[in-house]
C-alpha cells in the first residue's frame, strides 16, 4: 500500500486514496492475439491491444 499511496500522491497531489469510491479497470491483451476487425479503440499511440478493456471491479471493504 505504501507504494500505491506514494504514486497516488505524486499523480493526484492527495494522500487519501478514497478506496470506497474507486473502481479498477484492466486494459490490454497480448499483441500476438488476433482481434476481429470489429474491435475498435485506438487512442493516440495506443492500439486496440492496449486499450481493450478486459475486466472491471469495484473495491469494497471486506
Amino acid at each position: 500500500m505504501a507504494e500505491i499511496s506514494k504514486k497516488f500522491k505524486e499523480v493526484f497531489n492527495d494522500d487519501d486514496l478514497h478506496l470506497e469510491k474507486r473502481v479498477v479497470y484492466i486494459h490490454g491483451v497480448p499483441e500476438s492475439m488476433d482481434l476481429p476487425d470489429t474491435i475498435q479503440g485506438a487512442v493516440g499511440k495506443y492500439d486496440q491491444h492496449t486499450t481493450l478493456p478486459i475486466a472491471v471491479g469495484k473495491i469494497v471493504e471486506a
